[in-house]
């Protein structure tokens, strides 16, 4: 509980850490932020701090395991409207 009130404190006050995250760890480690933090909600937090990296993707590069956590989100009305926005940012 304590480790859950740890990461949400840090979300709230270092969400750009997070994006970065999400961006730099499918790149260089081939691993996504879900996979790593899995106390959060997916569809509040995880799913659009993902999508927000989006947008900094071509669309060239776009793995698979990104387009299945698209998919996911764009069927969950928490996170579907962000989700739509950064899929409009990739060039």
């Amino acid at each position: 509980m304590l480790l859950l009130i740890l990461i949400m404190k840090l979300f709230t006050q270092h969400q750009g850490f997070f994006e970065v995250f999400s961006i730099m760890l499918p790149e260089k480690f081939k691993i996504e932020l879900s996979n790593i933090i899995t106390n959060l909600d997916r569809y509040k937090f995880l799913l659009p701090i993902i999508s927000w990296g989006f947008q900094w993707c071509a669309i060239e590069g776009f793995p698979e395991k990104p387009q299945d956590l698209v998919f996911e989100g764009l069927s969950n009305s928490n996170c579907c409207a962000t989700i739509l926005n950064s899929l409009c940012g990739i060039y």
